[in-house]
């Protein structure tokens, strides 16, 4: 067996997290044979659009990436240091707080890894059985079941993509790290030189502004690459400044911090979607019972229906509620916030009347770690306020 690592985009704090890079590339030496290609640019970070609006298509900042340092610490059997280039901002038809030219460079910049990739098989008539597109920040948290993930993208011939924040309600994944055989992985990677047909798509099908993770998910559905949600590991992106950004979240790691739950998350996410999108409440229906299997997986089919109507504002019962509760008190796969974010919505939604609702107070009070929290929300629920 063998497996390609395409590693594309600026190098930004690859010194830091080379050592992350390291241990994902053990595992899967621990599969097969892994061999790597690198393409970057001869900037180590970014070039703002700020810059090329000071400076001629033919002025790029002066390189600074160092060939020998990339060798050294990859091992690339191909690679390519491209000189910066200026990619000009296509038409955009939808609210874009984004400069699309980034995107472009991205994109660009994977696709030539994979062209890397291809001169090399050609060359060496090879092929490989898995391919894996990643980015040279990223940090990476790996549990034992990513193992499988191996196996099923080979089995299943099945592209698999990590969850995001914080548009996993509007149906986004991802687009920063990918895993899956070599035919799927070549859809993903022409996502490039179909982004003008992809990004029609997208506009045609009623979005309200372009968000760069939601856009990949209409380009795969739209050229039917199958795809599932990546399991058994956790990303990060690291900037040269330290700080830190968790891009998923997975079941096998304590202190997930999904934000689906969120009143912000949820109008932002309804900012983007189509008016009156069935999207989001299918969605959230989905992911309710995607996360309360997190905390207890014997929860049935049933139960998780009867809490979805809950979190919409129907009464459960005093059972249902408490048993939520204390296994939520319990876990330790979310930050607290997570399902106090949830029971905060479901009090919001509610249609029973105010007895019902210190119940409700009373049991997350005396069960749930909460503290007087509910008691201050039926509060404002009284004085007429609206959600935060």
């Amino acid at each position: 067996m063998r497996i390609a690592i395409v590693f594309s985009g600026h190098l930004r704090s690859f010194r830091n997290t080379h050592s992350s890079f390291q241990q994902l590339r053990s595992v899967l030496s621990q599969h097969a044979d892994v061999d790597v290609f690198c393409h970057t640019w001869d900037v180590e970070e970014s070039v703002t659009a700020s810059w090329w609006k000071d400076h001629a298509a033919d002025t790029p900042p002066p390189p600074n990436v160092n060939a020998d340092e990339l060798i050294r610490l990859y091992q690339p059997v191909r690679f390519r240091i491209e000189p910066s280039k200026k990619f000009e901002e296509p038409p955009v038809n939808i609210k874009s707080i984004i400069p699309v030219s980034g995107l472009l460079s991205m994109l660009y910049s994977q696709y030539s890894g994979l062209g890397l990739m291809e001169e090399y098989q050609k060359e060496n008539n090879i092929s490989y059985n898995l391919v894996i597109k990643t980015r040279y920040d990223l940090g990476f948290e790996i549990a034992s079941a990513f193992d499988e993930m191996i196996g099923c993208a080979v089995d299943e011939q099945c592209v698999f993509v990590p969850n995001t924040n914080p548009y996993e309600l509007a149906g986004a994944c991802a687009d920063i790290f990918a895993l899956g055989p070599p035919k799927g992985m070549n859809e993903y990677f022409r996502f490039y030189e179909r982004f003008s047909e992809a990004l029609s798509v997208y506009e045609s099908c009623g979005y309200r502004e372009l968000i760069p993770e939601l856009l990949l998910k209409t380009y795969l559905d739209h050229y039917k690459v199958k795809h599932a949600e990546l399991e058994g590991m956790r990303l990060h992106i690291l900037r040269t400044s330290g700080e830190r950004f968790r891009i998923c979240s997975d079941k096998n790691f304590e202190g997930n911090e999904p934000h689906c739950f969120f009143r912000q998350t949820i109008l932002r996410n309804r900012d983007v979607l189509p008016l009156n999108s069935p999207v989001l409440k299918a969605n959230t229906e989905v992911l309710i019972g995607k996360y309360l299997r997190w905390i207890d997986p014997s929860f049935n089919t049933d139960e998780i229906q009867r809490y979805c109507r809950f979190y919409y504002g129907e009464w459960p019962g005093k059972k249902a509620i408490k048993k939520l509760a204390q296994k939520s008190a319990k876990t330790n796969v979310f930050l607290k916030i997570v399902m106090k974010s949830f029971f905060e919505e479901a009090l919001w939604s509610s249609r029973y009347g105010l007895f019902r609702r210190l119940l409700f107070a009373f049991i997350l009070l005396r069960h749930g770690s909460y503290g007087g929290f509910y008691f201050r929300v039926i509060k404002k629920i009284i004085g007429g306020q609206s959600p935060a």
